[in-house]
């Protein structure tokens, strides 16, 4: 029961992601009773170095919300007395979050002047959505960041855990790993495999071309002939292993540790 829950809140998080509407946001905030990995709540705007960091580790995790003008000990929505400015947020994530998640993330603002919810009623909130990238991940911190015991440090990965934002273990990352691993298509795949194995066989045909008999023209150039072919041939021999080794791996028939 609890899997399934879990599940449908990632749904509907998702699904405003993609479809950002005041309607839906109504819904998540009257209806989700608190904190967890994709949502987040915020009274006010925090350093915007530390929400990036927020944005980061949400985007490693799934994707999310972050909602700024909701008090996030009571949940009561307070609204927001004057909206950030997108350019200036942007400005400063993109110090912060690389390209392919930062062209992503959108900033939204919503005035419930006339909400059916009363609680909202005359509110202003804004909300960051931040989209699940598995075939991105995971997402690496590009600045470093300090003031007084908070840190943001460059080339970290975070995550969320609960609540909280923090840096993941190396279990974790390798788990964002597979995750990216696992995203990747049929025709990716196929285009690897057909990659390496045309890449084995130019190998394969280079080295038959060097079992050639070759004619010197002197005794002195067949002994730097036999060096120096005896030398190439063995290289190619070890690339053409370690090219089976990628098309093994890419065929799946090889263990990740192999």
């Amino acid at each position: 029961m609890v899997e399934t829950f879990s599940q449908r809140i990632k749904e509907d998080i998702a699904r405003f992601v993609s479809e950002p509407t005041r309607e839906g946001l109504q819904e998540l905030i009257r209806f989700f009773g608190g904190e967890f990995d994709q949502y987040e709540l915020k009274e006010s705007w925090p350093p915007l170095p530390r929400m990036a960091k927020t944005a980061l580790a949400i985007a490693n995790s799934g994707g999310g919300v972050i909602l700024f003008g909701i008090r996030d000990a009571t949940l009561e929505p307070v609204g927001l007395a004057e909206l950030a400015s997108k350019q200036a947020v942007f400005d400063t994530f993109r110090s912060y979050i690389p390209p392919p998640l930062m062209n992503e993330i959108t900033l939204l603002d919503f005035d419930y002047a006339d909400a059916t919810y009363k609680p909202l009623r005359g509110k202003q909130i804004q909300v960051l959505a931040i989209p699940d990238l598995p075939e991105s991940i995971p997402f690496v911190c590009e600045e470093e960041w300090h003031k007084d015991d908070e840190h943001v440090r460059r080339g970290a990965i975070y995550i969320r855990s609960g609540t909280n934002t923090r840096e993941g273990t190396y279990d974790q990352v390798q788990r964002l790993l597979n995750r990216r691993l696992d995203t990747v298509s049929p025709q990716s795949s196929t285009n690897r495999v057909k990659r390496e194995l045309d890449q084995l066989q130019i190998l394969q045909a280079e080295r038959k071309r060097m079992s050639l008999p070759v004619q010197p023209t002197s005794s002195q150039g067949l002994a730097g002939s036999i060096d120096a072919d005896a030398e190439f041939r063995s290289y190619l021999d070890h690339l053409i292993e370690r090219k089976r080794l990628l098309l093994e791996h890419a065929l799946g028939l090889l263990p990740d540790g192999a």
